[in-house]
C-alpha cells in the first residue's frame, strides 16, 4: 500500500450535490415520465426480485414488499429472513419499486409491488 497516497474529494463532493434526488437519471433515461402520463405506474403488477435481499424497512419501499424468502445460508438459512446486507438488492427494488413518500425517490414502476427473494447473500 502507497503510503503517501493523498485524496482530495472536493469534486466528489460537488457532483453529490448536483443529483435530483426525486427523479433518478436511469430512471428519467427509461423514459418512465412519458410512461407515467400515460398511466404505466405499475399499478397491480408483482415482480420477483432476486438479488442480495432488501431492507425491508426502507422508507421509500414502504408497502411495496408482499412477500419474500430466503435461498442463502444469511441468518442461520432461515427462509423468512430475506434482509439486505450489500445493499444491492435495495437499489436494485428502488430501481423499481419506489414511491416518492416519504424519501422522495422514485422508481420506474412506482405502483407496483415486489416479491423479495434473496438468492445471494
Amino acid at each position: 500500500m502507497n503510503e503517501n497516497l493523498n485524496l482530495t474529494p472536493f469534486t466528489v463532493e460537488s457532483e453529490v450535490n448536483k443529483l435530483d434526488y426525486t427523479i433518478p437519471y436511469g430512471v428519467t433515461m427509461l423514459n418512465a415520465t412519458e410512461a407515467w402520463k400515460k398511466g404505466y405506474t405499475g399499478k397491480g403488477v408483482v415482480v420477483a426480485i432476486i438479488d442480495t435481499g432488501c431492507d425491508t424497512k426502507h422508507p421509500a419501499l414502504e408497502g411495496r414488499i408482499i412477500g419474500g424468502r430466503n435461498f442463502t445460508s444469511d441468518d442461520n438459512s432461515n427462509p423468512d429472513i430475506f434482509d439486505d446486507y450489500q445493499g444491492h438488492g435495495t437499489h436494485v427494488a428502488g430501481t423499481i419499486a419506489a414511491n416518492t413518500t416519504p424519501v422522495g425517490i422514485t422508481g420506474v414502476a412506482p405502483r407496483s409491488k415486489f416479491i423479495n427473494i434473496k438468492g445471494i447473500g
